[in-house]
């Protein structure tokens, strides 16, 4: 996967290197053959609607390194969010406990929830899809897991080289 977005005040976008939908237990099958199949319509798409400035990242270090290989003007990634890549979230802490644990004591399961009414409020999401994820994310629980994660991307897109 990747995101780009040009600037403050301005829009990001999600894509998927992929371009296809699959079981998570799919994934990793032939994984480089997508890749290389979709990379072009990754380009085309990009060129479409990509700013000039855009930054982007890739969501994911696999794709983040096939993207590198093809010369893509890829900044740097971030973990992935999925279950897969869960045993890497531990990583966004390591050398950096104190300051996970002064986050962690900042954020709740409510804070996140608050947050995702917000980002769905803003937009065009149909009521029934808007219901269906903020039911989802009410049975969630903020494992330490889930904590790392949410520090990891606060860490990198707080950064001021960054967007």
């Amino acid at each position: 996967m990747l995101a780009f977005r040009g600037g403050p005040g301005q829009t990001y976008h999600v894509t998927d290197l992929s371009k296809a939908a699959m079981l998570v237990r799919d994934a990793e099958e032939q994984r480089a053959i997508r890749y290389g199949r979709w990379f072009h319509l990754l380009q085309k798409e990009l060129e479409a609607v990509a700013k000039p400035n855009a930054s982007r990242w890739a969501i994911g270090r696999t794709p983040w390194e096939y993207l590198r290989n093809q010369s893509s003007p890829i900044e740097q990634y971030v973990m992935h969010y999925s279950s897969q890549a869960a045993r890497w979230h531990s990583a966004a802490i390591r050398g950096r406990e104190d300051e996970f644990e002064r986050y962690r004591r900042t954020i709740s399961l409510s804070d996140v929830q608050k947050i995702a009414n917000s980002v769905l409020d803003q937009h065009a999401i149909p009521e029934s899809l808007k219901a269906e994820t903020l039911q989802r994310l009410s049975r969630a629980k903020m494992t330490d897991s889930r904590l790392a994660l949410l520090f990891h991307y606060k860490t990198k897109f707080q950064r001021p080289n960054v967007m």
